[in-house]
């Protein structure tokens, strides 16, 4: 087993999903998420909706669907992360 590092630029700080979901890599930075499709060469916004929302877990349901856990609430989206709908506050907890 070795490592080997993922490119990034100047918009990603670390990764949310490990494993591609759709052919996406989901990571988060400047608090958004980004997804990339090109195995992290590259990343574009994908957010919509959730601003300033800096995301702690995802959650895969199906294909289309998922959820955001981030330290404003819970959003999910239905539509492979292009648009996202807040579902529920988060109060002070520890992730």
């Amino acid at each position: 087993l070795s490592w080997q590092p993922l490119p990034t630029n100047h918009y990603v700080d670390g990764y949310i999903s490990r494993e591609e979901h759709n052919g996406y890599l989901y990571g988060y930075g400047n608090d958004a998420l980004y997804r990339s499709a090109d195995g992290g060469q590259s990343w574009e916004f994908s957010a919509d909706g959730m601003r300033l929302a800096r995301v702690h877990q995802l959650e895969f349901v199906s294909k289309d669907t998922f959820f955001a856990l981030t330290r404003n609430g819970l959003w999910r989206t239905d539509n492979n992360g292009q648009q996202w709908t807040k579902i529920t506050d988060t109060h002070k907890t520890s992730y």
